[in-house]
């Protein structure tokens, strides 16, 4: 929860409700989920779910894991969590990118110390990202039968008699109370109500967006960003940038769903790429 303190309860529940839908595809597979809520740590860094302790003893999640795949780290607090736990987990963690279209060590180099211009950028990245645009098959899940394996001693529990131990994430956003109460002991505003209405957490929410997005917004996209600029984002915009931060939908699906249904569109399209070319320039500028 390191990473939440400078956030709220409304953005854990917006977390929640797209894991409760992660939940429920993983039990369709026939595959076991578990969520763990790590409280927020000392040292700031965490990580201690998957160690199970700060001391190099691993007890948690780690102990049991042939591998661990996780996020590409960007921001620097992810990155020290990823370090502690790859130095000591004593086994593979994969690196995924799923939040930008162009991983950052292939636009900016592994260290990220010299950034272009913006409008350098812009058209590099215009080049680069139709090199990562693409529709990757689906690998059915291959589970494998016979695998026992008790979570009930891993991770982090809170409450004397470890009574959310077993919780999903649907019975955690159900359980406003026991949330508030877990949260404000790490520190996070648990004031803050929960977004009502059509902006919930989730990939099926994410998808969406997107359809309304290409339906009835992306055709003179480019006209009002020029016009409107931020004032009118949210009638003209996409409103998938929150689905982006939190990892339910890739910018890569959402080009890859443009370039297919949008052909009338091409100015705009544009328009859209460069404004995900803005928001990766950031996430180097940060890095």
């Amino acid at each position: 929860l390191n990473y939440f303190r400078s956030r709220s309860r409304r953005h854990i529940v917006f977390l929640l409700e797209g894991l409760t839908e992660a939940e429920q595809g993983f039990t369709n597979a026939g595959a076991g989920f578990c969520v763990r809520f790590e409280p927020a740590s000392e040292d700031t860094i965490g990580g201690l779910n998957l160690l199970g302790s700060a001391d190099g003893e691993v007890r948690g999640f780690a102990s049991k894991a042939w591998a661990i795949v996780t996020d590409k780290p960007h921001m620097r607090h992810e990155r020290d969590v990823a370090e502690r736990v790859a130095s000591s987990a004593g086994c593979a963690v994969i690196e995924v990118e799923g939040r930008l279209v162009v991983p950052l060590e292939v636009a900016f180099g592994e260290t990220c110390d010299t950034l272009p211009e913006t409008n350098e950028f812009m058209e590099l990245f215009g080049h680069m990202s139709d090199h990562f645009v693409k529709t990757l098959p689906v690998v059915p899940l291959d589970n494998r039968s016979g695998v026992d394996l008790s979570t009930d001693t891993l991770g982090y529990s809170y409450g004397a008699k470890a009574e959310t131990r077993g919780w999903s994430a649907r019975e955690w956003v159900l359980s406003e109370e026991k949330l508030s109460e877990m949260l404000t002991s790490s520190g996070v505003d648990a004031n803050v109500s929960s977004v009502t209405g059509t902006s919930r957490g989730g990939h099926r929410a994410a998808r969406k967006l997107v359809a309304t997005f290409i339906a009835r917004k992306l055709k003179g996209y480019e006209a009002r960003q020029e016009q409107e600029g931020e004032r009118m984002r949210s009638e003209y915009g996409s409103l998938l940038s929150p689905y982006f931060t939190f990892g339910f939908i890739s910018p890569v699906e959402v080009l890859s769903d443009l370039f297919k249904n949008a052909t009338d569109c091409e100015v705009d399209v544009k328009a859209f790429k460069r404004s995900l070319a803005r928001r990766e320039l950031a996430y180097a500028d940060v890095y």
